[in-house]
């Protein structure tokens, strides 16, 4: 509306221009350009005239930062934000300045509130949102999750009497919650404790608690469970420096219903309980560091018995007899296992016992082992129908890999971490299985290969891979052999295919400008990764660019020493995702 009055403004501008002074015409032209500036200058408060409802939806939609500052806008745009509900139904506090006009709303706004995460290190804006907790404003609450900087805050600022307080107003409505007490050195007094969150939060079905030093301290007063059963819990995550059997074993009982554990800090001995007292468990994660499975609606039902995903610690080995009676148990249900294990001094007594290990369902198999227990695994996968996921690592008898893999129904993402010598020929005999699927009349699933330090490999066994139709997606890592001719020949079966979409290469010293180029010229790639390439420069970035036309939607270019801010200006020109890291250079020491 004001900017067609401003255009009224400008058109009888024109008007006097021609029209003759000191006439009725003129004086009305007059009259009428008064009227559109003073139309032109009023303002209008939409949200006082437009409907509660289309009001309420405007403020749902606003990001937090926005909604702040609308609080300080006007009482009538106060009264109005702060009855709406679904607008604070998540709320998120930090120390931006506009968080004090929530925060001076909090008493207004607090029972619309049902997730809540507290991350603050302003003492006052910690203090408010306590007190408000405490005297039973935030009726509705569901989620709550508290930040280390909040953690550190309240244990420094003499506040744990007030948060006591607070947990109890609301442990009878909140059913998750994630305590991070990371922040607090591992002498001082917990300002809670794991049994305290058990006792206080009779329908917690999701708890996440970090805490340093050893659940002994941190686990605080067993003795108040005893007797007792946490039925609602379902979901357990606990992330501590030591975890030992007798720990935990007084909390595995008194949570029965636990389907989802993840255990961060844990010695083998606690999966004997684990095993014993967790019958409905579905998920669980032993020392593993990485993302984890949500607890699915289909996890959650009792009547589904068995362990569906099994994670082992990603940076040290776990005792393979400690695990593998987990493994056993689970052979008819498991659908994803993740395995490094150290069978060392066991593996002729292991191979007998576990002979019969078979899988039912094992969709995902990744399994790192190099003591002489992978035949039991190929034994295990080699009738299985539905896997589709296969990793494997340090492997030492490749024929015997191959074979079973020949013999399975064809995968659709094969990833091989050799860490030594890799023997092509047997590899090359697999290349070649796969690529005569493709011109079967069923076809080839395979869509995914990853190759990462593979050592000794050779120019054909790119030739094989390319040969491969149904590729979609080719990562190659630290792959030594292979030489900048056999990569060009590679580029070029690839364009004759066309099917290719995503490229990771990394640690390559076989990877140039001139690579880069053949590399863009595959016109069906729309995601390339180039991450520790030393030879790559500004120039090869840019003349790969240019040989793509414009098809590529994401880049990453992590750690290339000689890759700058000059090709990657030129590349989120032309590329709508860019991610860029730039390499670290080391200073030589000087020793005087």
């Amino acid at each position: 509306m004001q900017g067609k009055q401003l255009l009224a403004v400008n058109a009888y501008d024109k008007a006097l221009s021609c029209a003759t002074p000191n006439t009725i015409e003129y004086a009305r032209i007059v009259n009428a350009k008064k009227s559109a500036i003073e139309k032109h200058n009023t303002r209008v408060d939409y949200i006082s005239l437009l409907p509660v409802e289309l009001v309420h939806a405007i403020f749902e939609d606003l990001p937090q930062v926005t909604k702040s500052a609308c609080l300080a806008v006007s009482a009538a745009w106060r009264k109005r934000l702060i009855e709406c509900a679904a607008a604070w139904s998540v709320l998120t506090t930090d120390d931006d300045a506009g968080s004090n006009h929530i925060t001076s709303a909090l008493a207004h706004i607090a029972h619309h509130v049902e997730s809540l995460v507290i991350n603050t290190s302003n003492s006052l804006i910690c203090y408010r949102y306590l007190d408000n907790i405490q005297s039973g404003l935030f009726t509705r609450l569901r989620t709550l999750r508290m930040t280390d900087a909040t953690t550190q805050l309240i244990s420094s600022q003499s506040m744990t009497t007030i948060m006591s307080i607070a947990f109890y107003h609301i442990g009878s409505t909140v059913t998750e919650l994630d305590l991070d007490l990371l922040g607090l050195e591992g002498s001082s007094v917990p300002i809670t404790t794991l049994a305290d969150v058990l006792s206080i939060f009779s329908k917690l079905t999701k708890l996440v608690f970090k805490a340093k030093g050893p659940l002994q301290r941190a686990g605080g007063n067993v003795t108040m469970l005893q007797g007792k059963q946490h039925t609602a819990l379902v979901d357990l995550e606990l992330r501590l420096d030591d975890i030992t059997q007798s720990m935990i074993q007084p909390f595995l009982i008194h949570c029965p219903q636990i389907r989802r554990l993840i255990m961060l800090g844990c010695a083998p001995c606690v999966l004997r309980p684990v095993r014993k007292h967790l019958m409905c468990l579905k998920i669980f994660a032993y020392n593993y560091q990485h993302h984890v499975a949500a607890l699915d609606s289909r996890l959650r039902q009792p009547n589904h018995p068995g362990l569906n995903k099994l994670y082992t610690s990603n940076f040290a080995s776990v005792p393979a007899r400690s695990i593998l009676p987990h493994i056993r148990k689970c052979m008819k249900t498991a659908e994803m296992l993740y395995l490094h294990l150290d069978g060392t001094r066991d593996v002729a007594i292991l191979s007998a016992h576990y002979a019969g290990l078979r899988f039912g369902k094992l969709k995902s198999l990744t399994l790192r082992e190099t003591s002489g227990l992978q035949p039991i695994f190929l034994r295990a996968i080699q009738n299985s129908r539905y896997l589709t996921h296969l990793c494997m690592s340090d492997v030492v008898d490749y024929n015997g890999l191959v074979d079973t893999m020949i013999r399975l129904p064809a995968l659709a993402h094969f990833q091989l971490q050799a860490h030594m010598p890799v023997d092509v020929t047997i590899l090359n005999r697999l290349f070649e299985h796969y690529a005569t699927l493709c011109t079967s009349p069923n076809g080839c699933p395979l869509y995914t290969i990853d190759l990462r330090m593979c050592f000794n490999v050779t120019d054909s066994i790119l030739d094989s891979l390319a040969n491969i139709t149904s590729l979609k997606s080719i990562t190659l890592g630290d792959v030594r052999g292979i030489t900048a001719d056999g990569l060009g020949r590679f580029y070029k079966t690839l364009r004759r295919s066309n099917k290719v979409t995503n490229i990771r290469l990394m640690k390559l010293d076989v990877v140039g400008d001139q690579t880069l180029v053949s590399l863009g010229k595959i016109s069906s790639l729309t995601s390339i990764h180039l991450e520790n390439l030393l030879m790559v420069t500004d120039r090869g970035i840019t003349d790969m660019i240019n040989a793509n036309k414009d098809r590529l939607s994401s880049l990453t270019i992590k750690n290339c020493l000689h890759v700058q801010y000059q090709s990657v200006r030129y590349a989120r020109r032309k590329v709508k995702t860019v991610v860029f890291e730039r390499a670290q250079v080391k200073q030589p020491v000087i020793l005087v």
